[in-house]
């Protein structure tokens, strides 16, 4: 299977709401969204991606973090220069899950809260912070008692975020 990117605009054409990765148009093979395998959200078989890839590959293609790396180092330079002024630390995660274990963390280290309000159908991942929270039951189950303190309020209803 091979794929090239493709862009949707919504019906009042008031901007992008997705990219589809189509084998031949109009058969759709992934619909690709900015969470989960959003990372793909750069398109497939992006030429400008490969040409970059490429040539990181030539020179180091993974290094961990205790170990410098200049590109590393860049991006990090970059990510602070385009955050509010008072944000100055940057903490690269490998996936969705681990930077909601992160956010979690970090918020009760600032706030010293414990208790999270989590949005109904939302999902965060499957390690047990960010499945703690995650609303649907299917996931949950297997896994419980998880972490507690996480409540649950219907998208779009601000009101219950006040009670």
């Amino acid at each position: 299977m091979q794929g090239r990117l493709y862009i949707a605009a919504d019906i009042d054409d008031a901007g992008i709401i997705g990219m589809f990765a189509l084998n031949k148009p109009p058969q759709l093979i992934a619909w690709i969204v900015t969470i989960g395998n959003g990372v793909a959200n750069i398109g497939h078989c992006n030429e400008v991606i490969i040409d970059a890839i490429t040539h990181q590959a030539r020179r180091l293609i993974t290094c961990s973090n205790i170990f410098h790396n200049d590109q590393r180092a860049l991006l990090l330079e970059k990510l602070v220069q385009v955050t509010p002024v008072n944000l100055k630390k940057v903490y690269l995660c490998n996936s969705g899950t681990e930077s909601v274990e992160a956010a979690l963390k970090f918020a009760r280290y600032v706030t010293g809260k414990t208790d999270f309000i989590c949005a109904m159908r939302s999902f965060h991942g499957r390690t047990m912070g960010a499945l703690s929270a995650t609303y649907n039951i299917k996931y949950r189950k297997d896994f419980e008692p998880l972490v507690p303190g996480f409540h649950f309020v219907p998208f779009n209803n601000a009101l219950l975020f006040i009670s």
